[in-house]
């Protein structure tokens, strides 16, 4: 398999489970002691509303394989997030389009897509695509009521630790555990995961944080996962300095009308007989 369809094979992966990352729980155990909503208050007046997002950067991958390959994002707020794969010279090579209710995957190289029910994927963790675009900006959300706002904090517990403090939801969404550690200048430092039906936790790991008019986002984003028995780490980096918020674009997705159609499964087997 050459570079550029592992980078699509992992894209495609990183699509379905991007926030299925390994941890250990014991990264989340410890005492701790109410504090005031004051500090709940500061959080959700720190992120502004916002219509569109949009910037460049980098998705890199370690362990069995590594690699790097330059992306472009764009995101429309609660609506849809777009991923542009540019490998080499800046050129596109291929594509994923995810809101809602599906995912579109369109390999240029080979010119055939697939599309993806995400609904094969809510008993995972039942999130919609302004959980997921959370997830990507480093925001506190619950899965029922979106961003922490000034509206919603009365539906999050927060605590202090010795780092800084610890918020979760109040109510859970079909026995999913999910909570996020926040350090002192109240950025999101963590999100721990722990899914139902299962004895394991999942992490996303937020560092290098810049702050713009729309408030304090991470630049990098980690993710650590076993695939097939194998370890690999995901970084995400979103690049500052190409940030823009609330330009007007078009990210409708649109394929070529000689592109054939496949199933998920035979996409995957043709970057594997590459």
């Amino acid at each position: 398999m050459n570079r550029i369809s592992v980078i699509l094979s992992i894209l495609i992966l990183s699509t379905l489970c991007f926030y299925s990352c390994k941890s250990s729980k014991s990264s989340v155990e410890g005492e701790s002691t109410a504090i005031p909503d004051v500090t709940l208050q500061e959080m959700a007046q720190s992120y502004t509303d916002w219509n569109t997002y949009s910037t460049s950067g980098k998705l890199t991958l370690s362990g069995a394989a590594s690699f790097s390959t330059s992306i472009q994002v764009k995101m429309t707020h609660n609506k849809s997030i777009s991923i542009s794969i540019r490998p080499v010279l800046g050129i596109e090579v291929a594509k994923v389009f995810v809101d809602n209710d599906s995912a579109v995957v369109i390999d240029k190289l080979h010119r055939v897509y697939t599309t993806i029910e995400l609904e094969r994927f809510k008993h995972i963790l039942p999130v919609n695509i302004g959980n997921i675009q959370d997830i990507m900006l480093a925001r506190p959300f619950t899965i029922n009521d979106g961003t922490l706002s000034t509206d919603n904090t009365k539906k999050f517990n927060i605590s202090q630790d010795i780092n800084g403090f610890m918020l979760s939801p109040r109510k859970t969404s079909n026995g999913i555990a999910y909570q996020f550690t926040i350090n002192a200048n109240k950025q999101v430092e963590q999100l721990i995961v722990s899914p139902a039906y299962s004895a394991q936790s999942y992490t996303a790991v937020y560092s290098d944080f810049a702050t713009d008019n729309a408030g304090s986002e991470a630049s990098r984003i980690n993710f650590d996962a076993t695939l097939k028995g194998k370890n690999i780490s995901v970084q995400l980096y979103l690049n500052p300095s190409k940030t823009k918020w609330d330009s007007f674009y078009d990210e409708s997705i649109s394929i070529n009308s000689s592109y054939r159609k496949v199933t998920l499964m035979e996409l995957i087997e043709i970057l594997k007989s590459m």
